[in-house]
């Protein structure tokens, strides 16, 4: 074997700090541009009661599981529930619509929807689409006759959870929010043998999708119902904070896709 010369570890040294040089190089290009992409992060607020949510959205339509699914019939994952405001969910595992009375023993409040059971997985998760949600609710009772600890995660370009004890008997409690969100996830701890979702609900704007008058509704309800007819009222101002949008050009702009759905 032949001994290396001088000039072989000049060039094999030169070689190194080239190399060197230009992984710091990208290292630097990597870490600005990974400080120049930001996601939005909306703020969120949940609610456990739906009276309460429904005072503050006011526009809201139920989901209709039972016009979509027949008794014990399976929803596939990937394939979209339809959803109020032309909207879908999409769940990554899937569920089996069942009837409250015949095949999921008990609801709260002595109701009987038709509900989705996860068919004992102990967590989901949902994508909506084409746009962000800017508010959902949906009730959520474990399998198995005990208390559970049940979460639900939103995510926007940042995460937000809400976790409450639910009794799997007669015990279904509501996880709603206000707030843009693009996917969710819901698990239940402690081997609760899977859960259903049920009475789920869909917030929109005021205004009617599709027609020329969509946006000047939407614009102008939320500025009633936030305090007042024009900016120096602050009533955009305050739809938008109360809505999780980070300003009312955000707003205002998913007015306008909502309005062209």
């Amino acid at each position: 074997m032949n001994a290396r010369t001088t000039s072989d570890f000049n060039r094999a040294g030169l070689v190194k700090q080239r190399t060197a040089k230009k992984n710091a190089f990208l290292a630097v290009a990597l870490s600005v541009i990974a400080a120049t992409i930001s996601f939005p992060c909306h703020a969120i607020t949940f609610f456990t009661d739906r009276a309460t949510w429904e005072a503050a959205i006011q526009t809201f339509a139920d989901v209709n599981i039972a016009g979509q699914l027949a008794n014990f019939q399976t929803l596939p994952a990937g394939n979209p529930l339809l959803l109020p405001f032309d909207e879908t969910l999409k769940f990554n595992i899937d569920l089996q619509r069942l009837q409250v009375g015949a095949g999921w023993a008990t609801w709260s409040g002595e109701k009987t929807p038709a509900v989705l059971f996860t068919l004992g997985a102990e967590s989901l998760s949902g994508t909506f689409g084409p746009l962000p949600v800017i508010a959902f609710g949906l009730e959520i009772e474990p399998n198995f006759f005990n208390v559970f600890n049940v979460s639900l995660t939103t995510k926007d370009g940042g995460t937000h959870t809400l976790s409450q004890a639910v009794n799997g008997f007669a015990g279904a409690k509501f996880f709603g929010w206000i707030g843009e969100v693009t996917s969710l996830q819901v698990a239940c701890a402690g081997g609760c043998g899977g859960f259903a979702i049920g009475e789920l609900v869909v917030g929109g704007f005021a205004g009617t999708q599709g027609t020329a008058n969509c946006h000047g509704q939407s614009v102008s309800a939320l500025a009633q119902q936030y305090g007042g007819m024009d900016a120096a009222d602050g009533g955009m101002d305050a739809a938008a904070a109360a809505l999780g949008f980070p300003s009312v050009s955000a707003l205002q702009d998913a007015i306008t896709d909502f309005c062209a759905l």
